[in-house]
């Protein structure tokens, strides 16, 4: 009898431990799903090229259906709440769809050593994503050359190159080469601070699974990753010390990248804010004319730069709203206004030095 009790209390125990954790589970799960069938084939769609896997990652920073309402061309909502494409805008996605993922290497004869250079959190992503879907050609990144001791070892040769430096020194005899030697440059900017803000978050929340990346932000503690434990008052010194650090340097760093590319650079240089580009697609044309290439050239180029500017995969350009960042972030940025102001008014100077204008990050 003893052990029968034994076990009849074990396994109100399992019980217990079963509905706690499902509990537990389901609080932490986003408030809705993928419950429509043509939401899923969009994400696996996505997900599915290798150069487009970067882009369904940015695309899955957000809850699941919000996510697939932003990717998908024009959704409707029907009387049952449900999300789907209607049969005119299904094929119109499966065009554009079968056309973006087609790339191609550069003509040997149109092959240029050209850059797209931004600091770290600066949309760099975006912007190489952004091309891709425009040009059709492969894009490359000093980072892939840097076990390589001749230029002529790369597989592809790609529209142009995505770097960091001298953000990220040059660690690589080729890499190097492609950033002193450039013969034109994109650099996106973007407010010092917002840019550092950002790859602080993407950072502390890189849980190194490509699809859960930025997912569902509202159910961390964003705040430990900025304020000391327990904080109510936010003042400078209740910054962790962490944070503080990683700021003070990237804000160093910041104007010493703007300093290279709009004083020593020799080549060509075409300047963009990243907040144009996220605000307008179409600002993606100027840049690749700049790199080069005729988006109205032909029917075919014409029809691509269309699928590029109203298709999924280049819709998303930063994360999701979320009130918690926001407000962290608003707190935080007036703490460091001095510093970001006096880093700001050293590019703007190089910048006017360079085009004679005026440059407003604001």
């Amino acid at each position: 009898m003893e052990l029968t009790m034994q076990h009849k209390k074990s396994l109100v125990a399992i019980c217990i431990f079963m509905t706690v954790t499902v509990c537990f589970f389901l609080s932490v799960q986003p408030r809705q799903s993928l419950s429509n069938i043509g939401e899923r084939i969009i994400l696996h769609s996505l997900w599915q090229d290798s150069d487009l896997s970067t882009t369904a990652r940015l695309l899955t920073r957000a809850e699941p259906l919000q996510t697939s309402r932003k990717i998908a061309v024009s959704l409707k909502k029907s009387d049952s709440n449900k999300t789907e494409l209607s049969p005119k805008e299904t094929d119109k996605f499966k065009v554009c769809q079968k056309l973006l993922k087609k790339k191609s290497n550069v003509s040997k004869s149109d092959y240029k050593k050209q850059v797209v250079a931004a600091t770290p959190g600066s949309g760099s992503d975006f912007c190489r994503l952004s091309l891709v879907a425009i040009t059709g050609f492969y894009s490359g990144s000093v980072y892939e050359l840097l076990n390589m001791t001749d230029i002529h070892e790369q597989q592809k040769l790609p529209f142009y190159y995505k770097t960091h430096f001298p953000f990220v020194p040059s660690v690589g005899k080729v890499d190097d080469y492609i950033n002193k030697k450039a013969e034109k440059a994109v650099i996106v900017i973007r407010d010092p601070f917002d840019a550092a803000f950002s790859e602080w978050i993407r950072q502390k929340s890189d849980t190194g699974n490509k699809i859960l990346k930025y997912f569902n932000l509202e159910n961390l503690a964003i705040q430990d990753w900025f304020w000391k434990p327990g904080t109510k008052l936010h003042t400078r010194d209740q910054i962790l010390p962490e944070f503080n650090g990683y700021l003070e340097w990237y804000l160093k760093t910041w104007v010493t990248f703007h300093d290279y590319w709009l004083s020593k650079y020799s080549g060509e240089v075409k300047v963009m804010l990243y907040r144009t580009l996220a605000n307008d697609l179409s600002k993606f044309v100027e840049l690749v004319k700049f790199l080069g290439y005729d988006p109205y050239l032909s029917d075919a180029r014409k029809e691509r730069l269309n699928c590029m500017l109203t298709s999924p995969f280049t819709s998303s350009k930063k994360r999701p709203d979320s009130a918690t960042i926001d407000n962290i972030k608003s707190i935080t940025k007036e703490l460091y206004k001095n510093q970001t102001e006096h880093v700001t008014a050293l590019v703007k100077t190089q910048f006017r030095n360079k085009f004679n204008s005026e440059l407003t990050l604001e």
